[in-house]
């Protein structure tokens, strides 16, 4: 017998081969027979499970398509070293941002030493995340992408930001734009997420009307 992909819904709708010719109902196949059927034949890929999602939001699926769901594994140690940058990378940053402020705050700072270099996918986040099985040069392209990288203050990098995950963790302001930038990294780098953290960013992303970066008036 050949089996076409089917979709099933969250409302109990058949893929078009049940109850067809593809099985005959003169046969003695009975329902538990016919569900066994559809649970191998969702191990195998042959048949996928569509839920419906309110009308405006995204589905999770799209949100996050390409990313893996799973737990988070370390594979090799955490080294912090491997994720090192240059001090110089910081007025890349201020250039790129357009000022020398925090968007999680929208805090101006009068000066480079009162920020700190902020990664948006925390790199200890990232390293449980698939890093830890990738190559020396691969961290280090991360630990420097400005892509991921933007300012904070002390405080609020080192001790309440720290490696948290937007499960754990969200800014005050930006939103938007963190969670966007946290889905753009985690995709570049082919990077998984856990559970709780999916949740979180897509409960956040479909709320969101723009992802642009809200930015201060400084002096």
């Amino acid at each position: 017998m050949i089996f076409s992909r089917s979709t099933i819904d969250c409302k109990g709708s058949r893929p078009d081969w049940i109850g067809s010719r593809s099985i005959d109902r003169d046969q003695t196949t009975t329902q538990g027979e016919v569900v066994k059927a559809i649970h191998r034949l969702l191990i195998i890929g042959l048949v996928s499970v569509s839920c419906s999602s309110p009308v405006g939001a995204q589905p999770q699926d799209t949100v996050l398509s390409g990313i893996v769901i799973t737990p988070e594994v370390r594979v090799t140690p955490y080294d912090r070293d491997d994720y090192s940058y240059p001090q110089s990378i910081e007025q890349r940053i201020i250039a790129q941002q357009g000022g020398i402020f925090s968007p999680y705050s929208l805090r101006c700072f009068s000066n480079r030493r009162e920020t700190d270099i902020e990664h948006i996918v925390a790199v200890s986040e990232a390293h449980e995340s698939g890093l830890s099985a990738r190559t020396d040069e691969e961290r280090k392209a991360f630990g420097n992408d400005l892509d991921n990288l933007t300012l904070a203050a002390p405080r609020l990098n080192r001790y309440q930001k720290v490696a948290k995950d937007p499960a754990e963790w969200l800014p005050d302001n930006n939103r938007c734009w963190y969670v966007a930038k946290y889905i753009e990294i985690k995709r570049k780098y082919g990077l998984t997420m856990d559970r709780a953290e999916a949740d979180a960013v897509s409960g956040v992303y479909e709320s969101c009307k723009s992802f642009e970066m809200k930015k201060p008036v400084c002096n």
